[in-house]
C-alpha cells in the first residue's frame, strides 16, 4: 500500500501508483465506487482487439448509499464537441494503456488541476491526437451525492475555467462556443450548490426509467 504523510492531492498519488504499476494496463477506480465482476475483463478485450484506442472507458451507473437512481451515458467515440460540456470520460471507468505513462508523463499536478485532472489529462491526450472508447455498457456503480457537489468551491471551478481556455483555443470548434464553455464552471459556480446536485440528479433520473435497482441485487 502507497501512503503520503501529507495529502498532496490526486494527481500526485495517481502518479506515484503509475510509476509503481508493471502491467500492461492501467485501471481506474475510487475506493467507494464498485466495478461490476467483468468490467476488467470487457475493458482488457476491447483494448487487445482495438490497437487505435489509448483508452476506454463505460456508462455508469450512479447511485447515492443503496439505491441506483441514474445512468450515465457517454458518448461512444468522443470528438471535440463533446469535450464541451464536461469530460466525456467517467474517470473512474477508465483503463489505460501503460505506455502512455512512459518517460514521466501523468496527471499534471498542479493546484490549477484540482478536481480536475482527469479533464485536464483527457484534453492533453486528444490533443496530442490520442483516442479514447466508451463502452455501451455499465460496468461501474458510481458514488454521487449532494455533498460531491459541495466540494466544488469557486476557486477550483475558475481553474476549470482556465484549463477550458488552455486546451478549447487549439480545438477545430467555433470561437462562440469555445467562450460559452470557458464561463460553464463560473456560471455552475453561481448556483447553491443543491440546485446543482438537484438538476443533475433530475437529468440521471430520467434515465433511469421505471426500474429502481438495488446495489446488492445488482452485485448478485
Amino acid at each position: 500500500m502507497i501512503r503520503n504523510e501529507e495529502n498532496k492531492g490526486l494527481a500526485f498519488s495517481l502518479n506515484q501508483c503509475i510509476g509503481e504499476a508493471r502491467g500492461k494496463y492501467l485501471a481506474r477506480m475510487d475506493a467507494d465506487d464498485i466495478s461490476l465482476p467483468d468490467r476488467l475483463k470487457r475493458e482488457v478485450d476491447f483494448l487487445e482487439r482495438h490497437a487505435e484506442y489509448a483508452w476506454v472507458g463505460s456508462n455508469a451507473r450512479v447511485f447515492d448509499n443503496e439505491t441506483i437512481w441514474g445512468t450515465l451515458v457517454m458518448a461512444k467515440e468522443p470528438n471535440q464537441y463533446n469535450f464541451l460540456p464536461f469530460s466525456p470520460f467517467i474517470h473512474p471507468t477508465v483503463m489505460f494503456r501503460r505506455e502512455l505513462f512512459a518517460g514521466g508523463g501523468g496527471y499534471e499536478v498542479t493546484q490549477e488541476t484540482l478536481r480536475c485532472e482527469d479533464y485536464e489529462l483527457f484534453l492533453r491526450l486528444y490533443r496530442q491526437g490520442l483516442r479514447g472508447y466508451n463502452l455501451q455498457e455499465e460496468l461501474l456503480l458510481y458514488r454521487q451525492s449532494a455533498s460531491s457537489y459541495k466540494k466544488r468551491t469557486w476557486l477550483t471551478r475558475w481553474n476549470e475555467a482556465k484549463i477550458r481556455a488552455r486546451y478549447f483555443q487549439a480545438m477545430d470548434i467555433p470561437k462562440w462556443m469555445q467562450l460559452m464553455y470557458m464561463s460553464r464552471p463560473l456560471a455552475t459556480g453561481l448556483l447553491p450548490y443543491p440546485v446543482v446536485a438537484y438538476y443533475k440528479k433530475k437529468r440521471l433520473l430520467s434515465t433511469a426509467g421505471s426500474v429502481n435497482y438495488i446495489i446488492q441485487e445488482e452485485m448478485g
